[in-house]
């Protein structure tokens, strides 16, 4: 079975690099000062930063319904059978949502795997879903992967003498997060502190 793997440019994957790795890249929408661009298309970083530093307002919005099945119908029409679809996590963004009620058109073609991660964690996430991918797994076994709980039980194996904790977010982060966000934490504590 051929399985494509596809992001948005939220995994910091561009659409270039997106070529060279074998992956498909969806560029997302930038608004700044109320016109519209295109991430790596039309508008680079320097060219926000810049905007920001001179007080222009910036934001951004999710891809439209068209952009989004437009690039799957592209895909199909190149030979493959199925896709797995890595958009930015569903806890910033209702883009992963719109994706997946998209999907549900595609008759099981195109899984949309919400593995809560974004930028370098998310391009992580299609460079394993690559590998997967190219191994014969199909989009719905890739997508059981990438959204496999098993984080603590990897952080705690790559750091066997350390002491690994979970601990929920403050209020204050997760109104920014949402639900189900995940992040690492490392201390060097001069002194123990009791429980850690």
């Amino acid at each position: 079975m051929k399985t494509a793997v596809m992001t948005d440019t939220n995994s910091g994957i561009s659409v270039k690099e997106g070529r060279e790795l074998g992956v498909f890249v969806l560029p997302m929408p930038v608004l700044i000062g109320g016109a519209s661009y295109t991430e790596g298309v039309d508008i680079s970083s320097r060219q926000l930063f810049t905007a920001l530093s001179q007080g222009v307002e910036a934001s951004t919005s999710q891809p439209s319904p068209a952009a989004v099945t437009e690039l799957w119908d592209g895909i199909f029409a190149r030979g493959y059978e199925e896709i797995v679809h890595i958009p930015m996590t569903s806890g910033l963004s209702g883009s992963c949502e719109s994706a997946m009620q998209l999907a549900q058109a595609y008759g099981g073609r195109v899984q949309v795997a919400d593995n809560r991660r974004i930028s370098l964690l998310q391009k992580a996430s299609v460079l394993d879903a690559k590998y997967l991918a190219d191994r014969g797994l199909s989009a719905a076994e890739v997508r059981a992967r990438l959204e496999k709980n098993a984080w603590r039980a990897q952080v705690q194996k790559a750091f066997p003498k350390f002491k690994v904790r979970y601990e929920p977010l403050s209020c204050s982060i997760s109104c920014h997060t949402g639900q189900n966000a995940r992040g690492l934490a490392v201390m060097v504590l001069e002194q123990p502190m009791d429980g850690i």
